[in-house]
């Protein structure tokens, strides 16, 4: 049975995965629509990074 902690590391290492995969993307620059795939891969991000925080926070409130 998995605890809520370890349910929060979970996702954490999924988000952290997420992050590594739009990293690894490369700008496809002869595709139509690429800039607008650029800017949608680059606020994905910013929200993973953002969340990860904020889960890092509540394991760390839960630890205490």
């Amino acid at each position: 049975m998995r605890t809520p902690t370890s349910t929060l590391n979970a996702t954490r290492a999924q988000l952290s995965e997420l992050i590594a995969a739009i990293d690894r993307r490369l700008p496809q620059v002869q595709r139509s629509g690429e800039e607008v795939i650029a800017n949608a891969a680059v606020r994905l991000r910013m929200e993973a990074e953002k969340r990860i925080a904020e889960l890092d926070q509540e394991i760390a409130d839960r630890k205490s």
